[in-house]
C-alpha cells in the first residue's frame, strides 16, 4: 500500500483529496497547509511517504 502526504494551502482541497485517496485505500499519513507542517508530519510519524501530492503554487507568508 502506498503512503501519502498531501500538501496544499486550500483546506477544502486537502479534505477532498484525503477522502478520495482513503476511499481507494491509500494510507494518508497526513495533510499539510505548508512546508513547515509537512516536515512536522515527517518528524512525528518518523516515516517517509512513497508519494507526496504537492501544490506547486503554495501561498507562503
Amino acid at each position: 500500500m502506498h503512503s501519502v502526504i498531501i500538501v496544499d494551502d486550500h483546506p477544502l482541497v486537502l479534505t477532498g483529496t484525503k477522502n478520495l485517496l482513503e476511499a481507494f485505500e491509500f494510507n494518508v499519513l497526513g495533510t499539510a497547509l505548508n512546508d513547515i507542517e509537512f516536515w512536522d508530519i515527517i518528524k512525528t510519524k518518523k516515516q517517509v511517504p512513497t508519494v507526496v501530492l504537492l501544490d506547486i503554487k503554495l501561498n507562503t507568508v
